[in-house]
């Protein structure tokens, strides 16, 4: 399935009336792993089905944010947007959803190679605000970038950067992610970084050396700086770029309801 395929009326249609089957199979993803990553044991489509719509249900009883992980581009775009328009699964009906965009998880998400095709997934992901027709603002979407990028893939992603007023600098796969998240037109909220996705540093000649959390995050507040942007460290900021507010309401509401409160 392509891009072109889950944005047209006719996915939607599909969606609408999809049952999902409870045959068991196989659960695989293809994933850059060094070792049993995409074997994630076998399940029916029904059983996952069933499980996800009662975390959404979850998550409204509870007043929590609405998250989602991209780890492979049409497969999660597709997911998503059957997640939102499935009228027994309601993802969205918070308001809002966070999607986050794990570059280089997967061959299906590789790390990009040029800011060209970084704002191809994160225009896609923002895409969801609207319904299928791109006229009506439906939800608010936030975006998390992140770059998952094992150690031997380093080498590979260590290439010039192409936009901006560093271009043509040679950075490693995490400082060109910062570099693009810093872009004007970028439509990206929060930048991630720590050892789950990097467990690596690279240096400015482009060795690979250890690292440890404070370190990635002084990296990747350094290259924000020099790019022009400051960190967000306004609490009401925070909450009106995340839908925090939109869910804060929410749970407001439910006390009300539920215990009378003013």
């Amino acid at each position: 399935m392509c891009q072109e395929d889950i944005e047209s009326t006719g996915f939607l249609r599909t969606i609408k009336t999809y049952s999902p089957s409870d045959t068991d199979q196989k659960v695989t993803l293809e994933t850059n792993s060094t070792s049993k990553g995409a074997n994630y044991g076998s399940s029916s489509p029904k059983v996952q089905f069933d499980t996800y719509s009662e975390t959404i249900h979850w998550r409204n009883k509870l007043s929590l944010l609405h998250e989602v992980e991209w780890t492979q581009f049409n497969r999660s775009y597709a997911m998503t947007r059957l997640a939102i328009e499935h009228p027994q699964l309601g993802l969205s009906s918070s308001g809002q959803i966070n999607i986050t965009l794990l570059f280089g998880f997967s061959p299906r998400l590789p790390f990009p190679t040029t800011y060209d095709e970084f704002k191809k997934v994160v225009n896609a992901a923002k895409r969801l605000e609207y319904d299928v027709n791109g006229k009506e603002l439906k939800r608010q979407i936030s975006i998390t970038v992140g770059a998952a990028v094992m150690p031997n893939q380093a080498s590979e992603n260590f290439t010039e950067l192409d936009i901006g007023s560093f271009r043509g600098e040679k950075m490693c796969a995490l400082r060109r992610l910062a570099a693009y998240a810093a872009q004007p037109d970028s439509n990206v909220d929060v930048l991630r970084t720590g050892m789950e996705d990097t467990p690596y540093e690279v240096t400015a000649d482009g060795c690979i050396v250890r690292t440890n959390n404070v370190r990635l995050v002084q990296i990747v507040s350094s290259e924000l700086k020099r790019h022009g942007v400051e960190i967000e460290t306004d609490l009401g900021g925070v909450r009106d770029r995340l839908g925090l507010t939109i869910v804060n309401e929410a749970y407001l509401e439910l006390l009300k309801s539920r215990f009378g409160v003013a």
